[in-house]
């Protein structure tokens, strides 16, 4: 059956369901909760410390997960290898991410390395498309990096200023002599 019961031995308050014990508040003020698979294992704890809530999940898988709908979908995992995320991420402000800090925000990415910063693609033999657009649904891919190294830009480059002048759109051939003269003056 089920009891709730007072531990002056260790001044806790215990639930017990079916006859196994599946939450404690603790004489700290705790709440430590029973795994569904092993009852009367008490490894999770809620609890407030220095004005933070803190999850800890101490059993011998040590994760918290957080799960959506009726099928119990996981969203989310924090364990000892970090967060995990099963779909997607909606962050409204900045995200910053690794030890240096890396900024990604609505319209700009900044990697604050101290060395090099990459930009790469997990598989190999894909392409890396920049897109830009000046309308709604009139997307413009200006730069490609291609796979082979390759950095192709389909409407030319523009060196010193945006006029036709200045557009480097092709490359001419052709034979070069070069004349030396040497005198004295």
């Amino acid at each position: 059956g089920g009891m709730i019961s007072y531990s002056h031995t260790d001044d806790a308050m215990i639930v017990q369901t079916a006859g196994d014990e599946r939450m404690r508040i603790t004489s700290a003020g705790a709440l430590q909760l029973s795994d569904v698979n092993s009852p009367n294992d008490i490894n999770t704890a809620i609890y407030s410390n220095s004005d933070v809530l803190e999850f800890e999940a101490f059993g011998t898988n040590g994760a918290i997960a957080f799960t959506t709908g009726s099928s119990v979908t996981e969203r989310a995992r924090i364990d000892a290898a970090g967060i995990g995320v099963t779909g997607g991420v909606t962050a409204s402000t900045l995200l910053t991410v690794g030890t240096n800090g890396s900024e990604y925000a609505n319209n700009y990415m900044r990697f604050k390395s101290a060395g090099a910063a990459f930009i790469d693609h997990l598989t190999v033999s894909q392409d890396i498309n920049f897109r830009v657009s000046n309308a709604s649904g009139l997307d413009k891919t200006p730069l490609t990096l291609k796979s082979d190294g390759v950095a192709y830009m389909p409407n030319g480059v523009y060196l010193g200023g945006t006029g036709a002048a200045n557009k480097l759109d092709d490359y001419e051939e052709g034979v070069h002599t070069t004349t030396v003269e040497v005198g004295s003056g």
